[in-house]
């Protein structure tokens, strides 16, 4: 998280501040582009793995960018602390993993990377 606030995410966060708070869909600003989100190089890595929560199934592709998207620390708090979310988070649970080992699971990356054993 940043000090300062990411431009690009506030028309999204409204929308999800909006929508949370009427528990109902709403539509994004018209022209709203998700590429502005993402760096100019979208470098990333992927691996199959599985879920965060129970029963932790083996059925996901997590791709997790080179460098992370920076998001202002007054942009978390709203949506995080939303009473709708809080309700989620008991019934579904936060993050309920341990990290796992790599074990024999391949990281792709989408960049060239020096090699590792």
């Amino acid at each position: 998280m940043d000090a300062e606030d990411n431009e690009h995410f506030q028309p999204l966060l409204t929308a999800i501040e909006e929508s949370l708070a009427m528990d109902t869909p709403v539509a994004l600003p018209k022209g709203f582009d998700f590429s502005r989100l993402l760096p100019d190089k979208l470098h990333y890595y992927t691996y199959e793995g599985s879920l965060t929560v129970a029963p932790f199934n083996e059925c996901a592709i997590w791709t997790i960018l080179h460098r992370p998207i920076p998001i202002g620390i007054s942009q978390v708090g709203p949506v995080y602390n939303q009473p709708n979310l809080q309700v989620l988070r008991t019934v579904m649970g936060d993050n309920a993993r341990a990290m796992q080992e790599v074990y024999e699971r391949r990281v792709r990356a989408s960049f060239k990377t020096a090699k590792t054993t």
